[in-house]
């Protein structure tokens, strides 16, 4: 089995500049640099398990491939509080822009910490990342990815990020950063036939909902829930999803008439970041059971988790 490692690279510079126009529109652009933050080349690395050897390749237009939108948010650090820091910079951008990946301003001198987010995800609009009404405070800076819960059959996409800490001072900085993904993959298979009566082949998650940019830490419980509609798809037997939690969590496989429950099995996976777990068998026979792995595509191998 190959073994593929994901890596966006950011390439940080900070200029010294003179008198320039800022998008973050101040009242005196006197003692401001120039920052910019300009995405580079995609490098993949491929490992073949069995023999443990490596090769790589650099990929162009890698960012687009993976990440239909990108998030920029800066926040500098107090003087009189530096375990605090305010918003000074927001960005969201589109792969179909010219400018995809590349974030332009000038800062004042100060330490500062950026959030870097890329997804196709539409995370929850009423605070945080992608909202009209932005995290201001550092402490309070996150993204929530609740809007899976009520969007049936979409959920999670692909999550990758990182975060900077830079100062921005009287000499340019250049510093190179890698995006990582943070969510897990969970892969369904089921084995036996899917009745004709059944309408709904349901995935659900109990997963988190939140993820905090200060203390990279994930809360709030939420199902995700991931599917297809058999007769929609004749045939079709696989459902696969991303999930932001970590550790153990509730699986439930549903399948549903309109009638109601025709078979359900609940099942307590393991969830590794950037790592996938696979579950593999029936559903509908009189002996259903399924069988729990981990996938190592992403990642290092990991374990297998009996149930």
């Amino acid at each position: 089995m190959k073994n593929i490692y994901i890596y966006f690279q950011l390439l940080l510079l900070i200029i010294v500049a003179g008198c320039h126009k800022s998008d973050l529109k101040p009242q005196a652009e006197k003692g401001l640099y120039k920052v910019k933050f300009q995405t580079s080349q995609f490098l993949e690395s491929v490992e073949t398990f069995e023999s443990n050897r490596k090769s790589s390749s650099l990929l162009d237009d890698s960012l687009k491939k993976y990440v239909p939108k990108l998030y920029c948010q800066i926040y500098k650090f107090s003087d009189e509080n530096p375990e605090e820091a305010y918003l000074v910079y927001s960005k969201t951008q589109v792969s179909t822009e010219q400018a995809f990946g590349k974030i332009d301003t000038s800062l004042a001198s100060g330490n500062y910490v950026a959030i870097f987010v890329g997804s196709g995800h539409m995370f929850y609009r009423l605070a945080g990342l992608g909202s009209g009404s932005l995290d201001e405070i550092y402490s309070n800076s996150h993204f929530n990815t609740v809007s899976a819960m009520t969007d049936q059959h979409t959920p999670v996409d692909q999550i990758f990020y990182k975060k900077v800490l830079f100062s921005v001072a009287q000499q340019p900085v250049n510093q190179t950063v890698t995006m990582q993904r943070i969510v897990a993959g969970l892969d369904l298979s089921i084995t036996d036939e899917i009745p004709s009566t059944v309408t709904s082949i349901d995935l659900i998650v109990d997963d988190a909902a939140m993820y905090s940019f200060k203390t990279d830490t994930r809360s709030t419980n939420v199902d995700k829930i991931a599917g297809f509609y058999p007769q929609q798809f004749p045939g079709k037997k696989n459902i696969s999803m991303f999930v932001l939690a970590n550790g153990s969590r509730k699986v439930t496989i549903r399948a549903l008439s309109p009638d109601g429950i025709v078979a359900e099995k609940v099942i307590n996976c393991t969830f590794f970041t950037n790592r996938k777990t696979s579950l593999k068998g029936k559903l509908f026979s009189s002996d259903a059971q399924f069988a729990v792995t981990i996938d190592p595509a992403w990642d290092e191998p990991g374990p297998v988790i009996p149930f």
